[in-house]
């Protein structure tokens, strides 16, 4: 049975975005990249439903692009958080607010 296009175009291309998040954000492990993958692909999908990709593969890179960079910042996040409440680099030598006397 013949694939629709848009899974040749999946097949095709997930090779290529994969390469693209490694190079663009190194400090993502394999669990992340193919998370960024997995959602850079579905969203392609959601969009694809409603209307036309003049360029898909230009698409999928800004599309990785984006999610890549939330799930950068996501991860920024919750480092600087995690960080503070362990009282790691980012939180020493800071003192809690002390009440008025």
């Amino acid at each position: 049975m013949p694939q629709h296009p848009d899974e040749q175009l999946c097949a095709m291309a997930r090779g290529r975005i994969t390469q693209y998040v490694r190079r663009q954000y190194s400090r993502f492990g394999p669990e992340t990249v193919e998370d960024v993958v997995q959602e850079t692909f579905l969203r392609y999908l959601r969009y694809r439903q409603g209307q036309e990709a003049p360029n898909p593969i230009a698409l999928l890179y800004k599309i990785a692009n984006w999610v890549a960079t939330n799930e950068y910042r996501r991860q920024a996040r919750l480092g600087v958080q995690e960080s503070i409440e362990s009282g790691g680099p980012a939180g020493q030598g800071i003192d809690p607010p002390q009440p008025p006397a």
